[in-house]
C-alpha cells in the first residue's frame, strides 16, 4: 500500500518545481517562471514561512502541494493547492489545508484566506465562508463610479467594504453561501473588474 506524506518544502528550488505540479492542475497552467507575482511573493516569504509552503508525497513521489504565506502577522495566504489526477479522490487535498491550517494555528495566525471561485464548494466542506471579491486591475479608474453603481444596485444592503493591494483597488462583499448566479450578475455589471469569491477561515477556536 502506498504511503503518503505531508511535509514542508526544502528549498527554493523545490518550492518552484512543486508550485509548477499545482500549476499544472489549473487551466491555464500556472508557472513558477510566468511572470506573475504569485510564485514571487511565495520565494520572498521562504525565509519566513517555509513551514506554511507543503508538498504531499506517495513514495518520496511529489503527487499534490500546498503553499501557503503569512500577509500580516495574523492572516496566512493559501497562494495555490493542487493535486494530480492520479491521486484525486483520496482526501489528500483536505489533508494539505488541514495542514496549512495546523501551522498557521502553531504560528499563532488567526485566520487564513484564499481565492476559490470554482473550487469554493470544496472550501465549504472545510468549514470556510464565501466573501464576494472585486479588483480593478484592468481599469481602476472607473472603481469609485462602479463601486458606487453597485452599492446603489445588487449590493444594497450587503457589508462590504473598501481595500487595496499594491495600489489595485478592491471591494470585499460578505456572503452568507457561495452565488454563482450572483457572481454573475455582478460581473456583468462591472468593466476592467476581476470578480470570484474570496474564502475565508477564522482559526481561533481551532
Amino acid at each position: 500500500m502506498a504511503t503518503v506524506t505531508i511535509r514542508p518544502v526544502r528549498s527554493i528550488v523545490e518550492l518552484e518545481q512543486v508550485y509548477d505540479l499545482a500549476g499544472r492542475q489549473f487551466d491555464p497552467p500556472l508557472s513558477a517562471h510566468d511572470g506573475t507575482r504569485r510564485c514571487r511573493e511565495l520565494v520572498e516569504h521562504f525565509e519566513d514561512d517555509s513551514p506554511l509552503m507543503l508538498v504531499a508525497e506517495e513514495d518520496s513521489e511529489p503527487i499534490g502541494a500546498a503553499l501557503a504565506f503569512r500577509t500580516t502577522p495574523g492572516t496566512v495566504t493559501l497562494r495555490i493547492i493542487g493535486v494530480i489526477p492520479a491521486a484525486r479522490g483520496a482526501g489528500i487535498g483536505r489533508a494539505l489545508v488541514e495542514a496549512v491550517e495546523e501551522t498557521a494555528h502553531e504560528l499563532d495566525v488567526r485566520r487564513i484566506d484564499l481565492g476559490a471561485d470554482d473550487q469554493a464548494d470544496f472550501y465549504l466542506h472545510l468549514g470556510f465562508s464565501a466573501d464576494l471579491f472585486l479588483q480593478w486591475a484592468y481599469a481602476p479608474e472607473r472603481y469609485d463610479e462602479q463601486v458606487e453603481e453597485l452599492l446603489r444596485g445588487p449590493l444594497m444592503g450587503l457589508d462590504a467594504w473598501r481595500a487595496s493591494y499594491e495600489g489595485v483597488p478592491q471591494l470585499r462583499v460578505r456572503l452568507s453561501r457561495v452565488d454563482r448566479e450572483f457572481r454573475n450578475q455582478v460581473d456583468a455589471l462591472v468593466d476592467g473588474a476581476h470578480v470570484g469569491f474570496v474564502m475565508g477561515k477564522d482559526l481561533a477556536s481551532v
